[in-house]
C-alpha cells in the first residue's frame, strides 16, 4: 500500500473517532465536590412574619482544644432577624449582653471539633441557638429577635 493511502486511512479513522459522541461521566461515589459554597439554611421565621435583619461586630476567639494538641482561632459575625420597629430595643439588648455572649461563644466553640466540617456545622447550630438565648432571651417572654446565621470570617487551627 502506498504511503499516501496510510495517511488518508489514518485521517479517516481519526475523523470518525472525533465525531463520535463522548459518553457522559456517570456519577459515582467519588464525584467531584460542587463548585459553590454550601451554607446552612437560615432559621425560618414563623409563617406570615416579616423580619428585618441586623448583624453584630465580629467575635474573635482563641483557645487550645481539649487534648491541648491544637491552637484554635475563629472569628465570626452573627446575623439576626427581628420584627420591624424593634431595631432600637434589640440593639440595646445586643450591647447589654455582648460580654456574656462572647463568653458563651467561647464555651460553645470549645465544645465542638471545628476542624471537621460536621463539627463546624454542629458548632454553628449551637451558636445560633445558644446566642439567641444569651443575647435576646427574655425569661418567660418570647424572644424579641433570633440569630439567623453565623457568618464565619476565620477558622484556623495549627
Amino acid at each position: 500500500m502506498p504511503r499516501s493511502h496510510h495517511l488518508v486511512s489514518s485521517l479517516l479513522v481519526l475523523a470518525a473517532c472525533s465525531s463520535a459522541p463522548t459518553p457522559a461521566p456517570e456519577p459515582g461515589p467519588f464525584a467531584p465536590a460542587p463548585n459553590a459554597e454550601v451554607a446552612m439554611p437560615m432559621a425560618v421565621a414563623q409563617e406570615g412574619t416579616e423580619l428585618v435583619y441586623g448583624h453584630t461586630d465580629a467575635i474573635e476567639l482563641s483557645w487550645r482544644d481539649t487534648q491541648a494538641r491544637r491552637q484554635m482561632d475563629v472569628a465570626f459575625e452573627l446575623s439576626y432577624g427581628m420584627a420591624p420597629g424593634s431595631e432600637d430595643a434589640v440593639g440595646a439588648m445586643v450591647r447589654q449582653n455582648w460580654e456574656e455572649a462572647c463568653k458563651a461563644a467561647l464555651v460553645l466553640c470549645a465544645s465542638h471539633d471545628i476542624a471537621t466540617e460536621s463539627g463546624l456545622r454542629q458548632c454553628e447550630e449551637a451558636l445560633r441557638l445558644g446566642l439567641t438565648e444569651t443575647l435576646f432571651g427574655c425569661g418567660d417572654e418570647a424572644t424579641t429577635a433570633t440569630v439567623q446565621r453565623v457568618i464565619w470570617k476565620r477558622v484556623l487551627w495549627d
